[in-house]
């Protein structure tokens, strides 16, 4: 399979744009290949994002071919196949069809790991995927590791594995309490979560070290890396760090995330685009598609 790549797909949102510019600064010595999906229904601050992206970067983001048709828009080529359904909580056919298919084909068989823009702020794993060859990092987050690896490192069958990794970290004057998480079992009266956070409190540095010791043992992709930069990684980024990093990087905000004043009844507040970015997608697709529209919300992200 020939050497692991690095791999940080750009969706036009802040999160995957910051995560990009955080990974370049952080860790240059990551050879990542950064991508894009484009749906045919993207907005000109998306194409604005993902160029001034590339300037900064100093490399070309590549864009996944959605279709063997470059004559055909992806978007409206899918809302046909679905007989004018558009994307939504119940079916995300645009998530899949249009960004997770095309990632997978990209990747192939390679062992891949897969940098995700999800901040330390929220509780989710996002949709990614679940073939084996194919492992997602958190660079954001104070766990960087995902679900199915965690669960594994945490199994109450594991507990004797997780003290010998352990051992192998300078635990200092922590040695006692981080021994004493280890120990508890997961239950109905204590969680993976409370475990995972308790341990997290007592060094994300040396949870980070002993996760990557496990990954040895397994097929996971960073079991063939012999070191890995972002083991050594404590920092949790929320929404203000993602604008900061934006803004100070010169990429820039995208439009669709800054406040737009509006005045009704007399009364004054203010409202940003991203939501009405989704909204967009609604309004394109019934205007140039000349599809009727089953639902009403799609989901694209």
């Amino acid at each position: 399979m020939g050497k692991v790549r690095h791999v940080l797909g750009i969706s036009g949102g802040k999160d995957s744009a910051a995560l990009a510019i955080y990974m370049m600064k952080n860790y240059p010595e990551l050879d990542i290949e950064y991508y894009t999906s484009d749906t045919g229904k993207e907005l000109d601050d998306t194409y604005n994002l993902i160029e001034n992206l590339e300037n900064y970067l100093g490399r070309e983001i590549y864009r996944l071919p959605v279709l063997s048709d470059d004559s055909l828009n992806p978007f409206d080529h899918f809302v046909k196949m679905y007989n004018g359904y558009l994307p939504g909580n119940m079916s995300r056919w645009c998530t899949k069809k249009l960004k997770l298919e095309p990632f997978e084909k990209f990747v192939g068989d390679d062992l891949v790991i897969s940098y995700v823009g999800i901040r330390g702020d929220e509780d989710r794993e996002g949709y990614i995927s679940k073939k084996s060859n194919i492992q997602s990092i958190f660079p954001f987050r104070k766990n960087i590791f995902s679900e199915d690896v965690t669960a594994k490192f945490l199994s109450n069958s594991n507990i004797n594995n997780v003290l010998k990794y352990y051992e192998a970290c300078d635990l200092g004057e922590k040695r006692e309490r981080i021994f004493e998480a280890i120990n508890e079992e997961v239950s109905i009266n204590f969680s993976q979560a409370q475990k995972l956070n308790n341990l997290l409190d007592l060094g994300i540095k040396e949870y980070n070290q002993a996760v990557f010791q496990f990954l040895q043992t397994t097929e996971y992709p960073l079991s063939k890396e012999t070191e890995f930069p972002l083991i050594d990684n404590q920092e949790v980024l929320v929404r203000d760090d993602i604008f900061r990093i934006l803004e100070d990087s010169g990429v820039g905000v995208p439009a669709y995330y800054k406040a737009i004043e509006f005045e009704v009844n007399g009364k004054k507040s203010t409202y940003a685009r991203e939501s009405a970015q989704v909204a967009s997608f609604v309004f394109i697709s019934r205007k140039l598609s000349g599809f009727g529209c089953m639902n009403s919300i799609p989901i694209c992200l």
